[in-house]
């Protein structure tokens, strides 16, 4: 993985140098991918976050009555 990392830096200081025209397209496309990710990750993160509050928040809410049913069918059972 390295060495293909290697390459890949190789070949973009070669455009770079010998045809800045390819350089700049492939450059473009890559940071439009790079903002997307980034825009996917902070959702991610927001979502995450929100939606582990609304867990607890479910969990204290109904939580306590699973329980009381969990210990009566127990009960019942044995």
């Amino acid at each position: 993985m390295k060495n293909l990392g290697n390459l890949l830096l190789a070949g973009f200081i070669m455009l770079l140098i010998f045809d800045s025209r390819i350089y700049d397209d492939i450059m473009g496309i890559v940071i439009r991918v790079i903002h997307f990710l980034l825009l996917f990750y902070l959702v991610w993160i927001l979502l995450h976050d929100y939606l582990k509050a609304f867990k607890k928040k479910m969990g204290e809410k109904f939580g306590l009555q699973i329980k009381v049913l969990k210990r009566k069918l127990f009960k019942i059972k044995h």
